[in-house]
């Protein structure tokens, strides 16, 4: 049901992002990142970057692709009132040191937004350091071919 209605809506507004079973998006973000060391008590960076990221949506498949990690499929969940998908990606690296979080949301129907937290930590037996941050910013509907070219 949710997947009939969703294709109503994207033919209906005929978004040039609809190919096929998967919708592209270009979203331009700013991203805020603190990092703290634990260690030392105290913050030892804040950076704003200026970022673009670009999604495929597979529609059938309840994934979203994004070009930082073009191979990782993140499952979504869709809410039609809104017109928006949201996903988490949890991930542990090097024997469980290193933690990485990310939640997002996303509008599909363009012009759109995106929004999400990020949070990344790194904990060996010497060092205990913490990112975290947040990105926001607005997206366009976007095609198959400039998604393969950004990842």
């Amino acid at each position: 049901m949710k997947l009939t209605a969703l294709l109503g809506v994207l033919c209906v507004a005929g978004t040039p992002a609809f190919a096929g079973n998967f919708l592209y998006l270009k979203c331009e973000v700013t991203i805020e990142r603190t990092v703290f060391d634990w260690n030392l008590g105290e913050q030892i960076s804040e950076r704003e970057i200026d970022d673009v990221i670009h999604y495929k949506i597979d529609i059938k498949g309840d994934v979203v692709f994004d070009s930082t990690e073009p191979q990782v499929a993140n499952e979504i969940t869709w809410d039609l009132n809104t017109r928006e998908i949201a996903w988490k990606t949890v991930k542990e690296r090097g024997s469980g040191s290193i933690h990485e979080e990310y939640t997002t949301h996303l509008q599909y129907e363009t012009p759109g937004y995106v929004v999400g937290t990020l949070y990344q930590s790194d904990r060996d037996r010497d060092r205990f350091i913490e990112d975290s941050g947040s990105f926001s910013g607005v997206c366009e509907a976007s095609d198959a071919e400039t998604y393969e070219a950004s990842k």
